[in-house]
């Protein structure tokens, strides 16, 4: 399943806000134009992340950022290129892979309280022989 169309018209009042969003719609609109270089997500999805990051951001100091990153790729397989650095990079941290994430284990200096008490008086028992 592909993600969210991209809100149209444009959101965005005349800023580097705007350009970029322009940028991830063109994009969008030329998928079947485009051929797609080994690997990279289809423009259709490429242009989805990217416009969904700007327009979706926490807040200005990322948005600033990603329509940066956007305005300053030269051509289309530049923004093929920087979504699939948000997807495999950023956005991929958070998929969950199988089930739910399991409990943290205890780190081997961390032995269970009783299994310590039991060594060692173990130990000075040896001593003691």
């Amino acid at each position: 399943m592909d993600p969210t169309p991209l809100v149209k018209p444009n959101p965005f009042a005349y800023s580097t806000y705007r350009s970029a969003y322009q940028r991830c719609l063109d994009l969008e609109s030329s998928l079947l134009s485009l051929d797609v270089p080994g690997g990279l997500p289809r423009p259709q999805i490429s242009a989805r992340v990217l416009g969904h990051l700007l327009r979706l951001a926490p807040n200005d100091n990322a948005r600033v950022q990603v329509s940066q990153e956007i305005n300053s790729a030269t051509d289309e397989d530049g923004l093929m290129v920087l979504a699939y650095r948000y997807v495999f990079n950023f956005i991929r941290v958070f998929k969950r892979v199988r089930g739910p994430t399991p409990p943290p284990s205890r780190p081997p200096s961390q032995q269970d309280p009783s299994e310590k008490d039991r060594y060692f008086w173990r130990n000075l028992i040896e001593e003691s022989n």
